[in-house]
């Protein structure tokens, strides 16, 4: 369910087997040139389609994808997922440098939010489960880490993936029209999911608790 309060859209999540959750988009009305590091993954298509809803629904602002310059998947299934009629009014902008991979806060999030043209950067890292999924799994930083960088917003720092698969889900069948989800992209190895990575295993987690097909 979206609600649009004044400047905060927010996004109520009805998980059908853990307690509502939400996600909150704030944009302050003199900002308008929005930023999103977009991977064509889940979360970074979820964010994605609430920036648009928020300038349908709220003010109007200027959103660019970044993605960055990691394997040709990032670019393939970005791309495919841009050239949706429901993400037309995104620029995108391809081949951000990103050679370092420890961590959320990485270089090429670095290179982006030091652009004087983005007013605030957005990006989908999530919570990592808490079950354990696989031995290797991403380094998360704090919120509180997070909050010393102005430009910077990870809205769904607090969600597991199960929550913003169950997110997304909903947003294609009310907002979206398609089956975007089916068009992400989780995988860091392949261009088709190598089912043994850390992020492949988050994936089918994901869908092993909300009954995979499931949309909530």
């Amino acid at each position: 369910m979206i609600l649009a309060v004044e400047s905060q859209l927010i996004c109520k999540i009805n998980h059908p087997k853990k307690e509502t959750a939400r996600i909150d988009i704030q944009i302050p009305e003199h900002l308008n040139n929005i930023g999103i590091m977009y991977s064509g993954g889940v979360e970074s298509t979820l964010i994605l389609s609430l920036l648009i809803l928020y300038s349908q629904k709220i003010h109007p602002i200027n959103i660019t994808a970044y993605t960055v310059e990691k394997s040709d998947n990032y670019e393939y299934y970005s791309e495919k997922i841009l050239n949706l009629d429901f993400f037309k009014q995104v620029r995108h902008i391809t081949k951000i440098p990103n050679t370092r991979s420890d961590g959320v806060i990485r270089e090429g999030i670095s290179i982006v939010l030091k652009k004087p043209e983005v007013d605030i950067l957005f990006t989908g890292v999530n919570r990592i489960p808490d079950e354990f999924i696989g031995p290797v799994g991403p380094k998360r930083d704090t919120p509180e880490f997070i909050a010393t960088i102005p430009k910077l917003r990870c809205p769904i720092l607090h969600l597991t993936k199960d929550y913003t698969v169950c997110a997304l889900q909903a947003l294609q069948k009310e907002h979206i029209g398609i089956d975007v989800y089916s068009m992400t992209h989780t995988c860091t190895e392949a261009r088709t999911p190598c089912q043994n990575c850390w992020f492949c295993k988050e994936r089918a987690w994901a869908e092993s608790v909300l009954n995979a097909t499931e949309i909530c």
